[in-house]
Formats: structure tokens, C-alpha cells, sequence
């Protein structure tokens, strides 16, 4: 479920910056690059998530 939401969010998060820079500097949204630049950023996220070292079990610090 957690990838799911990584890839929704990726896109929504590449559309918005293909949207949101060409619009300051005068240019005009493509969703193409949008598309892309969501491809990449879940590409990375997931790749990121699954080669990230898993913690080790540590004692409680209470005692």
C-alpha cells in the first residue's frame, strides 16, 4: 500500500512542479514533462525505500 501512495503522490508532486515553473517564468504546462518527472520521482522513492538499511533492534532505553 505504501508504494501505491509513493507513485500517486510522485505524480501529483511532478505535475505540480511541470505546472508551477513554467507558469512564473512565462512557459506553458506539459503534461509530458509532468508525467516524466512523476515517473522519476517514484522510480527514486521506491528505489529509495527498498535499499535504505532496515534498523537494527535496540534495547529499551528505560532500562
Amino acid at each position: 500500500m505504501q508504494y501505491i501512495w509513493a507513485v500517486i503522490w510522485s505524480f501529483l508532486l511532478g505535475l505540480m512542479i511541470s505546472y508551477v515553473i513554467p507558469s512564473m517564468t512565462g512557459g506553458h504546462f506539459e503534461l509530458e514533462l509532468g508525467l516524466i518527472l512523476g515517473t522519476v520521482f517514484s522510480v527514486f522513492t521506491i528505489l529509495f525505500t527498498v535499499l535504505m538499511p532496515q534498523g537494527e533492534n535496540q534495547e529499551d532505553p528505560t532500562h
